[in-house]
């Protein structure tokens, strides 16, 4: 993915900042935006040309509101030719002289890894660990890299040999857990189309809870009103700090209104009652359609809201 950092100006009618990280030849970002009001909506209509695959152009209209910098991610169509384009580029600032292959021709997986030796290794990636993996798609709710995970439950060894894929992996660990999976849907891994009742999903994080890597899995979670999803969320209310959960937002453009129809909004996580006691819990607001700048902001103050006053009231 790329981000593609918006900063608005100090006053109505400045200029606004654009930046690109990294900065590649593979996209080339073309931002004709305005500095609005503070407290009126984003209005930023993008429109892209991928008819060069090797480069694309994203072009940016409208306005964006004073106040903090917005990432708008851009998620990379084609992450393999991304990289082969990206790796072309850093070799080339290095002094190396290196282009990326021609989209005409195919790799050979074989071939590549009968000449493959040590002594030609020029650098190693190595994955981050699991639990520092799942603590940036937790914190900050990276849907891109979310989506990968029925994939790698896939691929582990013996998943496709035995005729699976991962959401029979998923499936059959859940159901070992003790779950009851009439109260799961799920069709992908970023959530845009699955359906978790409450109860499901307070019993399973009382499964976590109970499970020996609960710890990081409790420290990925954004903290209200603190860091990650929930940096702006009720950061004054009482529970500020003390409560750690899990953001979700599922929302469309109603265009007979005009307006932004919020389907899906969710917090579900963890907090510590005044007594001691651990809580699991799950709130959910379906179909709203609000009279405010943006809806899924307004919604996820109202959870947020909810969410505090457990903690207070919760013996």
């Amino acid at each position: 993915m790329i981000d593609i950092v918006v900063t608005p100006g100090a006053r109505a009618g400045d200029p606004v900042e654009v930046t690109v990280s990294p900065r590649t030849a593979y996209l080339t970002v073309q931002a004709n935006l305005t500095t609005a009001d503070s407290g009126t909506p984003a209005q930023v209509r993008t429109v892209e040309d991928s008819t060069d695959k090797d480069h694309r152009v994203l072009v940016g209209n409208g306005r964006v509101p004073v106040g903090p910098a917005l990432n708008r991610r851009w998620a990379v169509p084609e992450p393999s030719r991304f990289g082969e384009i990206v790796l072309a580029e850093v070799l080339n600032d290095a002094g190396l002289r290196v282009i990326p292959r021609l989209a005409s021709r195919t790799v050979d997986g074989a071939q590549l890894s009968r000449s493959h030796a040590d002594s030609l290794v020029v650098a190693e990636h190595v994955s981050l660990p699991f639990a520092a993996a799942a603590r940036v798609i937790l914190k900050t709710s990276q849907n891109l890299h979310a989506s990968s995970m029925p994939l790698l439950l896939g691929s582990r060894p013996g998943v496709g040999d035995a005729g699976k894929n991962g959401f029979d992996v998923a499936r059959e660990w859940l159901q070992g857990a003790g779950l009851n999976l009439d109260g799961a849907v799920q069709g992908d891994g970023a959530g845009g189309d699955a359906f978790f009742s409450p109860a499901f999903m307070t019993r399973y994080l009382a499964f976590v809870a109970a499970q020996p890597w609960a710890e990081p899995f409790h420290a990925a979670l954004p903290i209200l009103g603190t860091d990650g999803t929930l940096a702006t969320i009720q950061p004054d209310a009482p529970a500020a700090g003390k409560v750690h959960a899990k953001t979700g937002t599922f929302s469309s453009y109603d265009p007979l209104n005009k307006r932004t129809i919020v389907h899906a909004k969710g917090l579900a996580g963890y907090f510590t009652s005044r007594s001691g006691r651990q809580i699991a819990f799950a709130i959910y607001v379906n179909n709203l359609a609000a009279n405010v700048p943006d809806p899924a902001v307004f919604a996820g103050q109202a959870l947020g809201e909810i969410a505090s006053i457990a903690w207070e009231v919760i013996k």
